[in-house]
C-alpha cells in the first residue's frame, strides 16, 4: 500500500518505499523529491499508563524504624512489671525498673569487666533490655577486688562503690544442684567450690553426713553471688553450682 504523501509534494514510483513506515526513499533526494523522513504507524494496542513510581526506599526505612520505636515503648509498658531482675545485673545496680530506665546499652561496663563476665543481653522478650548487662559466671567471675563497672557507668545504672564494700552487693545467690553435684549425686570427694569460696565471704562449707563422707552446703546469706564457685566447677557444660538472681 503506497505511503500518503504529504499535500502539495510530488515523487515518482520509485520514491515509493516499499517499507510502510519509511517514506520516500534516500534516493529521491537525488531526484529534487522531498526529503524523507521515518513515521512509524500507531500501535495496534492502547497506550499503556505510565507506571506508578516505585515507592520511595528511605521512607518505608523511616516507617519501619518509627513503627519498631512505637513497638518499643509500648511492650515494656504493656509488659508485667517486675522488681526482681531476670538476669545477673552487676554489682551496684539500681533496682531493676530503675535499672531498665537509666541503662542506655553502652557497653561502657563490658569493656572495662577485666574476666569478660559481662556480656550484653541479646535476647528478651522486654525490649528495653536488649544490650543491657548481665553476668555470665560461667564466661567469667565478678572479681572480688574489681569496682570497673561502677566507675565506668555514667549513666546511674550502676553505682560506684569501694571495694570494702563490695561483699554487701549481692549480685544473686549460688545454688547447688545436688543431681549433677559431684558429693552429692555420686558420692564423689570434690571440694573445688569450697576452695573457690573467698574466705571473706565463706558462704559454703562442708556438712558432715556419714564418718569421712562430707556435702557442700550454701548459706545464702553469706553468699554476694559472684560466681567464682560456678566458673571453677570442673563439670562440662552446665555447673552444678549456679548463681541465680
Amino acid at each position: 500500500m503506497p505511503a500518503h504523501l504529504p499535500h502539495g509534494s510530488r515523487a515518482s514510483a520509485a520514491c515509493l518505499s516499499p517499507v510502510p513506515w519509511v517514506w520516500p526513499v534516500p534516493g529521491c533526494l537525488s531526484q529534487g523529491a522531498i526529503s524523507f523522513q521515518f513515521a512509524r504507524p500507531a500501535p495496534p494496542w492502547p497506550a499503556m499508563p505510565p507506571q506508578a513510581q516505585p515507592a520511595d526506599a528511605g521512607r518505608r526505612v523511616m516507617l519501619m524504624s518509627l513503627t519498631g520505636l512505637v513497638l518499643g515503648c509500648a511492650v515494656p509498658l504493656s509488659g508485667k512489671r517486675q522488681s526482681q531482675s531476670a538476669w545477673l545485673r552487676p554489682p551496684g545496680a539500681v533496682p531493676e525498673e530503675q535499672f531498665l530506665a537509666r541503662c542506655v546499652g553502652c557497653g561502657a561496663c563490658l569493656s572495662v569487666c577485666p574476666t569478660g563476665a559481662l556480656q550484653p543481653i541479646l535476647s528478651s522478650s522486654r525490649l528495653d533490655a536488649l544490650f543491657s548487662p548481665q553476668l555470665v559466671p560461667r564466661l567469667g567471675p565478678c572479681a572480688p577486688d574489681c569496682t570497673a563497672c561502677g566507675g565506668a557507668c555514667f549513666s546511674g545504672a550502676i553505682a560506684r562503690f569501694a571495694v570494702e564494700h563490695k561483699p554487701r552487693l549481692r549480685i544473686g545467690v549460688a545454688v547447688i544442684d545436688q543431681a549433677r553435684c559431684l558429693p552429692w549425686a555420686e558420692g564423689q570427694r570434690c571440694v573445688v567450690c569450697v576452695d573457690a569460696c573467698p574466705p571473706q565471704c565463706g558462704a559454703i562449707q562442708l556438712r558432715p553426713i556419714a564418718p569421712g563422707q562430707f556435702r557442700p552446703v550454701i548459706e545464702p546469706s553469706r553468699c554476694p553471688g559472684c560466681g567464682i564457685r560456678e566458673y571453677r566447677c570442673p563439670l562440662p557444660g552446665q555447673a552444678a553450682i549456679r548463681v541465680v538472681p
